[in-house]
């Protein structure tokens, strides 16, 4: 008999007669990312027994609200840590030198027994280190996609119909719980500065919008028993962030956003609640749904935010800002990487600039003579604006760009107003080793798949995949005359195939008329 409880946001707890499991814990009092993003709700006060007689935990990837260290250094030696084998070996050095439990790497969709468990790993497309984890415990199967995006429909097949191969006497994979991110993990649009607030209000309603029904194509096409909404949101604690938890299209939706936009199979849990198939649905959504945490969200925020702010400002207190210039480690940091990437200085083809409250640094990527430079200049198509102690941590190693980026604790504006994905991966892992597999990735992306799109009298042959994320294009939607990507919303024109919010492009051809 298998006992599984949900620990809030994304951490599950699955247990056999024999073997116990955790994925993904997340309990810290002091929350994640320089201390912005707390649980919602609260799960640091559930019942943590189970944790000296712990057999394995399983983290998907590093991000600080899926893998929280503080935690993990209580568990006991003996409890093994499981991780996807990804290529790139920063998370499972980082894991090494904090901790001496024992480590183990399970290759993409490879079978891994933990006690009487099964355990496959799904990791998403190279540049992205996210990952799906699959469980059979006895004769229940739980998939848990936390952030992971099963972006293709090879991996949603692979999912479907190999059961055979994968699991013992099962001839295709029939989920029974499917837990799966629903709510928003980003900063954009919150800290760029350049948009009024009717506009981040727009972008959020229509990111909403997208993730909600991504979400519930998802649990269709797998024809999963039971969906359950997890990893999210994030509540915000702090003194700068708190309003944002109350702004009615926020890109954080809570679970009950969700349920009442789709509640079919849908069952709401809250921190340290049991599941089981044949449970009464019903009741459990009726009892939790009128928790004060969503009955009354100021009123338990404003409590919790009493119970976390002597942390928050503890924390925060303890990052020293520079005595002197960080002009000399910028170029430690960005010269050599961008001297030796000729690949990434074409893609990103322009210069940025970080402000802080000292001085103005410009990194070139255009200029390899002379990349960093100190003062203010013009034409940048990013400026960043960071306190100089939240940089220095950066050029210290003592932070990854991607965990300053997720703490909203910056101001942004780019012009022209178009990401640049090359930019981002090019910070998210200025690494040189890092930066050559994502150029191969990019070059060796399968793109030439197409589909037949039929508007109104005219038709026309598409590029079925997204190339930022393979997104399927064929099941997106159409608006004046843009076909938008199902995961992340960019938007493509019909008419050239150029990416209208976004530096990108897809081959698009118009057919005769009908």
């Amino acid at each position: 008999m298998n006992k599984i409880k949900f620990l809030g946001h994304a951490s599950i707890y699955i247990k056999t007669d024999t073997t116990s499991l955790v994925t993904d814990p997340w309990f810290s009092e002091s929350g994640a990312f320089l201390n912005t993003w707390f649980q919602y709700p609260d799960n640091t006060e559930i019942d943590f027994s189970w944790v000296q007689n712990l057999d394995y935990v399983c983290i998907s990837h590093e991000h600080q609200d899926h893998f929280d260290l503080d935690f993990l250094k209580t568990l006991n030696p003996k409890t093994t840590i499981v991780i996807p084998d990804y290529d790139n070996k920063r998370f499972f050095n980082l894991i090494r030198d904090n901790l001496s439990n024992d480590i183990i790497q399970v290759p993409h969709k490879q079978k891994c027994l933990l006690g009487d468990i099964e355990f496959y790993p799904i990791i998403q497309i190279p540049g992205w280190d996210d990952c799906g984890l699959l469980f059979k415990a006895n004769d229940e199967v739980i998939l848990d996609l936390n952030d992971m995006k099963l972006s293709t429909e090879k991996d949603i097949e692979w999912v479907k119909n190999n059961g055979e191969s994968l699991f013992s006497n099962l001839n295709n994979i029939d989920i029974d719980y499917l837990f799966v991110q629903f709510s928003g993990a980003t900063w954009f649009p919150h800290v760029y500065s350049q948009y009024k607030f009717e506009r981040k209000l727009q972008i959020c309603e229509d990111k909403r919008k997208n993730k909600f029904n991504n979400v519930i194509n998802l649990f269709k096409s797998l024809d999963a028993k039971l969906l359950i909404p997890c990893a999210g949101p994030a509540c915000f604690l702090d003194d700068d962030h708190f309003d944002m938890n109350f702004v009615k299209e926020n890109g954080f939706p809570t679970q009950k956003d969700f349920y009442d936009y789709f509640n079919e199979n849908v069952c709401i849990l809250l921190p340290d609640d049991e599941i089981k198939l044949g449970m009464d649905i019903d009741s459990i959504n009726k009892r939790n749904l009128n928790n004060e945490c969503f009955t009354n969200k100021f009123n338990y925020l404003t409590g919790y935010k009493d119970r976390r702010s002597k942390i928050i400002k503890s924390e925060l207190n303890k990052i020293e800002a520079p005595t002197e210039s960080l002009y000399k480690k910028m170029i430690d940091h960005f010269r050599d990487v961008i001297k030796s990437n000729s690949y990434f200085r074409k893609k990103i083809s322009g210069k940025i600039m970080f402000i802080t409250e000292k001085e103005e640094i410009v990194i070139d990527f255009t200029n390899m003579k002379n990349p960093i430079r100190k003062g203010y200049e013009s034409g940048c198509m990013y400026e960043y604006k960071i306190d100089s102690k939240f940089l220095q941590l950066i050029l210290d190693n003592e932070l990854e760009w991607e965990t300053l980026f997720l703490s909203l604790r910056f101001k942004v504006e780019r012009k022209p107003d178009k990401y640049n994905e090359f930019l981002m991966a090019f910070l998210k892992y200025p690494y040189k080793s890092s930066l050559k597999r994502y150029e191969l990735y990019d070059k060796n992306k399968k793109l030439d798949e197409k589909f037949i799109l039929s508007m109104g009298d005219k038709l026309y042959e598409c590029q079925r995949y997204c190339p930022h994320a393979y997104g399927d294009l064929s099941k997106g939607e159409v608006v004046d005359n843009t076909i938008i990507c199902p995961l992340h919303t960019w938007a493509f024109s019909l008419e050239d195939g150029h990416c209208t919010n976004h530096n990108s492009k897809i081959v698009v051809k118009n057919l005769k008329a009908i």
